[in-house]
């Protein structure tokens, strides 16, 4: 039987592809565009002619339409699609405005005359059909037979005047929709501009206001000195004129001082910073009466500038100096009636007038300790935001219908019910049909997203907390912006000791403030890349601490290796020690910081108290000092894991398992989350992370332990894993801005001076230095350095991988330790990076005795 031969199926091959089609026909047309342009020949008459016969004076403008389609066919080798829209209406009306408008006749245009008044003004450029031979004269065209006609049916309907009201609006109409956008981005500027100047009007009256406050203290601290140094020269001119008296030293004498029933308002008078004379010198002292302290009464409503008399500065002083009066203290102004009080007597001993020099640099100023007062919530900005709430809703009504028109093409069977917008997403809620797995929406994520244009800002949360929907979160258009005053103000009113360290992280979608307290997380990771917000959010974190604590409940400590983000806290009261900006000082700061808690668990140990706050309850019964939080804060975490990572690891791994009951808190952020950088221990110990815009999935799986980071919007949209909540929380972040971070610190600065704890300073040796070549580079050594070089000689290898190996330090410090070998001469390079040991143990040994 023989076998039936199979024929290859026939197939509609083309010989030219559409690609190629496509271009021979862009190459047609503009070919046929230039020679119209041209006018040249009778196919260029015949062009020309016939579109000067319709467009007139803009005939030009068919031409460059047709070359626009043409290069586009060629290059993107497919039909133009024109689209419906506001834009291509505005056009055609500015279009049609300038026809009619440059249609101009000497007599009135109308049907009657139409013909002949156009024939007339085509004569003017053509001398016959189908020619063109006066370009010059192209202006009386007009707008063409078109532009003829249309105008002399308006004059008949509305006559001429009519018709030039109806050109002039549609003119204006047109020009409005093809420029809005430029229009509104205009009006926008203007508007913010208004804004700004306002905000600075209100600043310029505060800073008024704080001068007007601030001159009255200088004018008061004047008078003091003045009235101080009258006192001064008083006490020189009698030590000149009063004849010398001994009398016996002996200890100050304290005696009961009856106060009179009539309150009296005095100042004190302080003798201080004199030098103390040599026993051997001192003479007989005669003691003061105590009567002699008491003002007269007539002097009391004169408000008298000393709380002694001025008999008490006209003893017999001649060669007699005022010594050690350390233990006398300003009276209150107002004091109760009857009232004994214990009052010092100074010592007067015997040397010489030249010796008493009083400065007003010496002399202490009356201060009476104000309480401190933590920074108003006027210091922080309403920033105006755009209305967007229409806006947001229409688009969002046009997603819901795609949709839905997804579902149903790809015969899924679920609906979207409803939708919630927040400031910067719309969430919508899908009801799933009875037997519809919910892995399902899964599937279409990519089709959703092409649905709505392209939009990479599409995730899908299968299970919602507290809702039997699933939800589909799509950027909004027009995100609106969180204040950081308008977080704040939910846990102002917040004041007791465990609220001290609650946080606004921002709004959620449905509106609402998220809160959080570092006594919860206790610890953080923020992972974020450049402009997703991750500085502003920690600005916030910060903020909110020192304007909820006073420097002696809180204390923060800062690692900044960039040196500019941190840079307006420096020196300000609540800093535990200098803001940190070099690595080495980072790793020893971590490990004073495992000291400092040790101590205190310690203390915790030795009251009683097995957490923080009861340890500080005790204090207020017994009365001893209370123990102050720390927050440590470190941003670029990785560029410290760079060069010290084992050791910082260690560390921080040792704060986030035991530190939080002694009052230690760590808020870790990074750039790029990744494993070297946030190692398994480290997300171990850390439960609370926070995940703002990320490059990669993988990045979103490391600091979330899920993806979703990585399809964020940016500028403060973020992703939180925190307690009371059992999945993801979404969030927009709060926004600060840079002139309120300083108005804040200023205004704490004003009141406290900054005091470090002398545990946390010097944290690197300044000894242990290595000067590059001719002193040029400063290079610190490090602590594995002397046995590096032992190594090195010991074995003749220099190499970054040897040192590695044997003693676990990174790439960067074994690099680092090589380096400081070569400025020494113990190895050098040849031929190019390769690294050769040159000395021998001798001639080490030698160099360090000589």
């Amino acid at each position: 039987m023989k076998e039936k031969m199979k024929s290859p199926k026939t197939r509609d091959n083309k010989i030219l592809g559409d690609d190629v089609e496509y271009v021979l026909i862009g190459l047609m047309i503009v070919l046929l565009s230039i020679i119209g342009l041209l006018n040249k020949g009778p196919v260029g008459n015949f062009l020309t002619y016939i579109t000067i016969y319709l467009f007139g004076a803009y005939y030009f403008i068919l031409y460059a339409i047709l070359l626009v389609l043409a290069f586009y066919l060629m290059f993107k080798k497919k039909v133009f699609k024109v689209k419906i829209n506001m834009n291509l209406f505005g056009a055609i009306l500015v279009f049609i405005s300038l026809l009619i408008a440059s249609s101009n006749t000497n007599s009135e245009l109308n049907f009657n005359n139409l013909v002949q008044l156009f024939n007339e003004h085509m004569g003017s450029v053509s001398s016959g059909v189908f020619v063109i031979d006066n370009l010059s004269n192209l202006a009386s065209t007009g707008g063409g037979f078109i532009g003829f006609t249309l105008k002399a049916l308006l004059n008949t309907c509305v006559t001429n005047v009519g018709t030039t009201i109806i050109y002039i609006i549609c003119m204006t109409v047109g020009l409005v929709l093809l420029f809005k956008d430029i229009i509104a981005y205009i009006v926008k500027f203007f508007v913010n501009y208004s804004y700004k100047i306002k905000e600075r009007k209100e600043e310029k009256k505060l800073e008024e206001i704080k001068l007007s406050e601030s001159e009255s203290t200088p004018l008061i601290e004047k008078i003091v000195e003045e009235n101080h140094d009258n006192e001064i020269e008083k006490v020189e001119e009698t030590s000149t004129i009063e004849k010398e008296e001994k009398i016996p030293l002996g200890k100050p004498i304290i005696e009961e001082l009856v106060i009179p029933t009539k309150p009296v308002n005095v100042k004190s008078f302080f003798i201080d910073d004199i030098e103390e004379l040599p026993k051997n010198e001192v003479k007989d002292v005669k003691p003061i009466e105590v009567d002699d302290l008491v003002p007269p009464q007539e002097e009391v409503k004169e408000e008298p500038k000393s709380y002694f008399s001025d008999e008490l500065l006209k003893p017999n002083y001649n060669n007699t100096l005022i010594n050690e009066v350390n233990d006398i203290r300003p009276i209150e102004e107002k004091i109760p009636e009857e009232k004994k009080i214990e009052v010092v007597k100074p010592i007067i001993v015997q040397e010489k007038a030249q010796n008493i020099v009083k400065t007003r640099e010496s002399t202490p100023k009356i201060e009476k300790k104000k309480p401190y007062q933590l920074p108003p919530f006027s210091l922080l900005k309403i920033h105006a935001t755009e209305d967007t709430k229409y806006e947001n809703q229409r688009i969002a009504q046009q997603r819901l219908e795609k949709i839905n028109n997804t579902f149903s093409q790809y015969k899924i069977g679920a609906q979207v019910i409803s939708y919630t917008i927040g400031p910067s997403v719309t969430r919508f809620n899908v009801k799933m049909n009875e037997g519809v797995r919910v892995n399902t929406l899964a599937s279409v994520s990519n089709e959703i997203s092409i649905a709505l244009n392209g939009n990479k800002t599409v995730r899908i949360e299968m299970v919602v907390e507290g809702r039997d929907t699933s939800s589909i979160e799509v950027g909004n258009e027009k995100p609106t912006g969180v204040s950081f005053r308008e977080c704040f103000e939910q846990i102002k009113d917040k004041t007791s000791d465990k609220d001290k360290l609650l946080i606004p992280l921002g709004k959620d979608i449905e509106g609402r403030v998220v809160t959080t307290s570092m006594d919860e997380l206790p610890h953080l990771l923020v992972a974020g890349t450049t402009g997703s917000g991750k500085s502003v959010f920690v600005n916030t974190i910060i903020s909110t601490f020192i304007m909820r604590n006073t420097p002696d409940e809180l204390k923060l400590m800062l690692i900044d290796p960039k040196k500019v983000e941190f840079s307006k806290y420096a020196n300000l009261p609540h800093l535990l020690c200098p803001i940190i900006t070099d690595a080495k000082e980072g790793k020893e700061a971590l490990k004073r910081l495992v000291q400092e808690m040790e101590r205190r668990y310690e203390l915790l140990s030795e009251r009683g108290a097995a957490k923080i706050s009861e340890y500080n309850e005790f204090a207020e019964i017994q009365g001893f000092e209370k123990m102050s939080n720390i927050v440590l804060v470190c941003d670029e975490f990785s560029d410290f894991m760079s060069e010290y990572g084992k050791e910082i690891e260690q560390s921080v791994k040792r704060l986030a398992q035991k530190a939080r009951a002694c009052g230690i808190y760590l808020i870790i952020c990074t750039q790029r989350p990744s494993v070297n950088v946030i190692t398994g221990d480290i997300k171990a110990v850390i439960p609370s992370r926070v995940g703002l815009l990320v490059p990669q999935y993988v990045d979103s799986k490391t600091i979330l332990d899920e993806g979703g980071a990585e399809s964020l919007l940016g500028n403060g949209d973020m992703l939180c894993r925190i307690p009371r909540h059992n999945s993801l929380v979404r969030v927009q972040g709060a926004f600060i801005s840079g002139v309120e971070i300083v108005q804040i610190t200023q205004f704490i600065k004003d009141q406290v001076e900054v005091k470090y704890d002398e545990n946390f300073l010097n944290l690197v040796p300044q000894q242990t230095v290595l000067f590059h070549g001719n002193g040029e580079r400063r290079k610190e050594l490090d602590e594995l350095h002397e046995e590096c070089k032992a190594h090195v000689i010991r074995t003749r290898i220099a190499s970054t991988s040897n040192l590695q190996s044997n003693f676990g330090i990174g790439y960067a410090r074994a690099d680092h330790i090589l380096n400081c070998l070569e400025d020494e001469g113990v190895v050098k390079r040849v031929n190019g990076n390769r690294r050769i040991v040159v000395a021998t143990s001798s001639e080490v040994d030698e160099n360090s005795e000589n």
